[in-house]
């Protein structure tokens, strides 16, 4: 069955994320006051803002249960904890760029190299991942869980080919 879970009609909605407990739904809204994030319970209900109207945000997606990491423009991204309302910015620099994140674990770019390294929160090194084998690019990227990362791109002789790395103890 199918039912409605937040109508607007002077928004465009988009992006939807379940959280990983399937507990709350992110998403983005465009509106008159231009582009914010908003989180409702997974069963509809009110809206709560996840970030203000001073600055655009176009992408919003779980760390877990309870924080959300926006993406506003320019590439700029915070870490929100939507039980207490903290941010943090997010520290991307010219040496390295997040590339992923799943509940405590931060997997880093170095610079223009492919050269991947697992962080914690606070940004201590727990793995070198190194550069994923055989991969020219990084297209796609993700935790199928909290175990695994997944790497989609380019090869040098194949048109596509998909990297796994395990976090599991």
């Amino acid at each position: 069955t199918s039912r409605v879970l937040l109508r607007s009609r002077n928004a465009y909605l988009g992006d939807p994320h379940f959280s990983p407990d399937g507990a709350r739904i992110i998403y983005t809204r465009e509106d008159a006051l231009g582009f914010n994030a908003y989180w409702i319970g997974s069963d509809g209900g009110v809206e709560h803002p996840v970030s203000a109207d001073s600055t655009p945000v176009t992408f919003a997606d779980w760390i877990d249960d309870h924080r959300v990491v926006t993406t506003a423009v320019g590439y700029v991204r915070t870490e929100v904890d939507l039980d207490n309302g903290r941010t943090r910015k997010v520290p991307d620099s010219s040496h390295r760029t997040l590339l992923e994140y799943n509940g405590g674990t931060r997997v880093w770019q170095r610079g223009d190299s492919l050269r991947l390294t697992a962080t914690d929160e606070e940004g201590k090194v727990l793995r070198e991942l190194g550069v994923p084998p055989g991969l020219q690019s990084i297209g796609a990227h993700w935790f199928s869980n909290p175990e695994f990362l997944l790497l989609a791109g380019r090869t040098q002789d194949q048109p596509q080919s998909m990297v796994a790395y395990s976090f599991a103890s």
